[in-house]
């Protein structure tokens, strides 16, 4: 098995994952609609100021992805990287594509998850956002 990038220390890879979530908490907090948070807490859903655009909307799929690939792979003591970056790809594309799937078939699953799918929004700038981000964390962990 070849060995891991060491150019980055452990404290540097957690720093920077941190910091992207965080910047992705932030950009939610301040833009997002937060449908998931309103469903939890029953609340009814409310509007809330929307992304500046196609690049902005696809950020919280780039930031999911390439944070927790790199908090998975820092918490597997920086084995596993293909793993680490395709599971998190893996689920940010199931839920992406859940939002693309018909009404009636949502209806099929928990509360939760019908909410998300059913007042989603299905975006191709996500899907490539998912990739990139997996691409991008995958080149900083090799």
């Amino acid at each position: 098995m070849k060995t891991a990038n060491k150019s980055f220390s452990t404290c540097s890879l957690y720093l920077i994952a941190l910091t992207v979530l965080g910047g992705g908490v932030l950009y939610y907090y301040m833009f997002r609609t937060p449908v998931l948070a309103y469903a939890w807490f029953g609340i009814s859903h409310e509007a809330v100021l929307s992304g500046g655009g196609v690049v902005l909307d696809a950020l919280p799929s780039f930031v999911h992805v390439f944070a927790f690939s790199l908090l998975t792979w820092l918490v597997l003591d920086r084995q596993h990287p293909y793993w680490s970056t395709g599971f998190w790809a893996g689920v940010n594309l199931l839920f992406e594509f859940g939002q693309a799937m018909p009404h009636k078939w949502a209806s099929s699953f928990p509360q939760i998850l019908k909410i998300y799918f059913i007042n989603g929004t299905f975006s191709i700038a996500d899907i490539i956002a998912i990739f990139l981000a997996a691409v991008v964390a995958l080149k900083i962990i090799k």
